[in-house]
């Protein structure tokens, strides 16, 4: 919570993710009127905002409603060193002014695909995919992790006729990427990405690193949500190698919404009930695999989903249904 200065007729703060798109709020100290915040490039004025909106995450930041406001850099101005400065009332809102970056900035690349993410258009995303390819994102995260990374082999193993895809977003991605990928005995095809369709027609299966944040808001809210012909495979390696009985009560504890909303995936209470509130045996009755044995999580979520994606567009659709009730 922001507390206002002693004599301030109105106060605010602007928040920055990824220097491309900014949020923040204005409001007055007294009463609930709608501010308007000016917004300066280089010390001339190129906007005007009504503070009228109410955003989760400045109302999570600043417990506030209502007084909040958006603002995405025009295109001329993206890739150059400008100084932004939000202002209510010629009063300098809190955090600015703020330094915008360069195209030879790190991290610029990065913030560019991020900010991307925010502005997909469902229709244009929708159908894209490439049939038979399987991919991951190159973050550090992900390749320092051997775990996961023996992981990726293992599908390889298991699926050698699909072709395993890496996609970074920035050099120092890349650089590590290529000392990981020199220690593998099969190839795989690295794509820098500027954007979400860059990944999204390039692939029919994405595996997401559920202790990725960065694959978490990619593919799950993005990839999951609004495209139809490619799968998610969410994986948690600590639970690789649980029991499915063990997983089964995880999942009802976490209010999966296979069982807390059994109406969206055409189920009743009676089907949960016989069932015994068990996600997996849902999922095999389902797809009509209870006849095989599965021993451990990765045996069935890890593994046999990714031949089911390879080859059952219904499974992607049914999936990606349970993400976008969770997102």
């Amino acid at each position: 919570m922001l507390i206002p200065a002693k004599d301030a007729k109105s106060y605010g703060a602007i928040h920055v993710d990824n220097y491309l798109s900014f949020i923040g709020f204005c409001k007055k100290v007294d009463n609930e009127d709608i501010q308007t915040v000016d917004v300066y490039l280089d010390n001339k004025r190129i906007d005007s905002i009504q503070a009228d909106k109410n955003i989760e995450k400045i109302e999570k930041l600043y417990d506030v409603k209502n007084h909040a406001f958006e603002f995405e850099l025009p295109e001329e101005y993206i890739g150059k060193v400008h100084l932004l400065q939000f202002k209510c009332r010629e009063e300098e809102l809190v955090n600015s002014p703020i330094k915008t970056i360069s195209e030879d900035n790190p991290k610029f690349n990065e913030y560019r695909f991020l900010h991307s993410l925010e502005k997909v258009d469902p229709e244009e995303v929708k159908d894209l995919y490439c049939p038979n390819s399987i991919g991951f994102l190159g973050t550090e995260e992900n390749l320092k992790n051997v775990v996961f990374m023996n992981y990726i082999r293992e599908i390889k193993i298991r699926f050698p006729l699909v072709e395993i895809k890496c996609f970074y977003i920035n050099n120092k991605q890349k650089k590590l990427l290529d000392i990981v990928l020199s220690n593998f005995d099969f190839k795989v095809t690295t794509f820098k990405l500027s954007n979400i369709y860059d990944l999204a027609k390039e692939t029919e299966i994405i595996i997401c690193n559920e202790t990725s944040s960065i694959d978490k808001k990619v593919l799950n809210t993005t990839i999951a949500i609004n495209c139809i012909n490619i799968l998610v495979i969410y994986i948690y390696l600590p639970h690789a190698k649980l029991s499915l009985t063990d997983y089964d009560n995880i999942l009802i504890n976490t209010n999966h919404p296979i069982i807390s909303c059994p109406d969206k995936f055409n189920l009743n209470n009676h089907d949960i009930k016989k069932f015994n509130s068990s996600v997996t045996q849902i999922f095999k009755n389902k797809f009509n695999l209870e006849n095989e044995n599965f021993n451990y999580v990765e045996d069935l979520y890890y593994y046999k989903f990714i031949e089911l994606g390879l080859s059952n567009n219904h499974i992607k659709k049914y999936h990606n249904l349970i993400f976008r009730e969770i997102f």
